[in-house]
């Protein structure tokens, strides 16, 4: 994907959300709840299991892809799809945008040929095996490893994500080193203590503690390859900090931001889920977007990190940071609102 196309196509629908209204800029879709991983802290494998087709994600794309800037596909285990390369092709097709796809490295066999058609691969890695295994289920860690060290050696892109949690917080820099040693970048989530820890309440973190964790993390860029811009770090922990900041900002699903049950389903946020709203599958996708109650969380770390830098800053002044910068936006930088940042490997 040309850096150019993307970071074009990106600030032309940020001016358009302004002025038109919510746009699906970015799409999260979940193409499946199948996963052979029993992982502790998720409960995707017991939603429903109905699925889309490969054809009805097309047409969604055929309608809205003039306003797709970025497409995440997740699961369950997206390499279950044995129609993912299909996926993939017809997005490419129908938009410009950057497309990842998350994955546990499972079904690598099969999959590993589409995989290899999206731009960026993340792959969950919790901590070393022992960790990583217990959290995920027994050979998980082994799987991650391969699907890593495979596409790696085919030259993609390769994010090493881990579940930062009590369990995995104390081994995180057993993964950084990890991901260093094979010349991927690092990412986390937050396992926070609220509904998405019901299975396992025991592991959850405080916002607190997360925000301790992302500023120890800040400080070693100098040696490892942080995918979380440091400029996002830091709204996040002043927006944990300032309670103006928190009522001030809107957050990011209620403009830009789309996520898609594998059934079809729309919603504002993978974190707010509404039974009663509208399915994908219809002629006019962009009205029912704009159709969805506002998402309206003040605690959803997601929105804060990964988009927070970006979609609550003025999209002019988001340009002079980037016209200023001496590197042009890499793709995967894009997705991240890195900034023209170099990325830094030790």
């Amino acid at each position: 994907m040309n850096d150019q196309v993307v970071k074009r196509k990106f600030f032309e629908l940020m001016e358009k959300c302004s002025t038109e209204g919510p746009l699906p800029v970015f799409v999260n879709l979940n193409i499946t709840n199948r996963c052979v991983r029993k992982c502790r802290y998720c409960g995707f494998p017991e939603l429903p299991s109905s699925e889309m087709s490969a054809e009805e994600i097309d047409a969604f794309f055929t309608i809205i892809g003039d306003n797709v800037a970025t497409v995440t596909l997740t699961g369950g285990e997206p390499g279950l799809r044995s129609d993912l390369g299909d996926i993939i092709a017809n997005i490419r097709r129908r938009t410009q945008a950057f497309i990842k796809v998350d994955t546990s490295g499972y079904n690598l066999n099969s999959s590993l040929e589409a995989l290899c058609e999206a731009d960026s691969i993340q792959v969950s890695m919790d901590g070393p095996e022992p960790v990583h295994d217990d959290m995920r289920g027994n050979g998980s860690y082994a799987c991650a490893v391969k699907a890593i060290e495979m596409l790696r050696s085919r030259g993609k892109d390769v994010v090493v994500n881990a579940v930062i949690c009590r369990k995995t917080i104390p081994y995180q820099d057993d993964v950084l080193d990890y991901a260093r040693s094979v010349g991927a970048r690092y990412a986390c989530n937050m396992m926070m203590q609220n509904r998405m820890t019901r299975h396992c309440p025991e592991l959850g973190i405080n916002q607190t503690e997360y925000v301790e964790y992302l500023e120890g993390l800040d400080k070693k860029r100098d040696r490892y390859r942080v995918a979380i811009p440091s400029s996002a770090i830091k709204y996040y922990c002043d927006w944990h900090r300032n309670s103006e900041i928190r009522t001030s900002r809107p957050c990011i699903a209620n403009n830009n931001l789309i996520f898609v049950e594998c059934s079809g389903r729309l919603h504002r946020c993978p974190y707010v889920i509404d039974a009663d709203n509208p399915p994908l599958v219809q002629k006019d996708p962009i009205a029912g977007i704009a159709s969805l109650s506002n998402a309206c969380c003040s605690t959803c770390v997601p929105n804060l990190i990964a988009f927070g830098q970006l979609c609550r800053l003025e999209v002019d002044s988001v340009k002079e940071q980037i016209e200023d910068g001496d590197t042009l936006i890499r793709p995967f930088q894009l997705e991240f609102f890195n900034c023209g940042d170099e990325d830094k490997q030790g």
